[in-house]
């Protein structure tokens, strides 16, 4: 079976989390998914100036693709 390749769109938070890390429960997801960004180095800053903030519960399309190019699709 195919995977289909990964769109770039809005997305939750916790909703991303879960495709980086499908195999552990959301809450948990999400804080990996913080520490990953924190652990980037410049990502943070990258997605600060597109107005993440520590509690942001939906990513913008752009915010998404600078993810994507630091951390890789999930």
């Amino acid at each position: 079976m195919e995977q289909e390749p990964f769109r770039i769109r809005a997305y939750g938070f916790r909703e991303l989390a879960q495709l980086y890390l499908p195999n552990i429960k959301p809450h948990s997801a999400s804080l990996r998914l913080k520490a990953l960004i924190n652990a980037s180095p410049g990502l943070q800053e990258k997605l600060g100036k597109l107005g993440f903030k520590p509690r942001t519960k939906v990513l913008t399309p752009e915010m998404v693709r600078i993810m994507i190019e630091k951390l890789g699709a999930p």
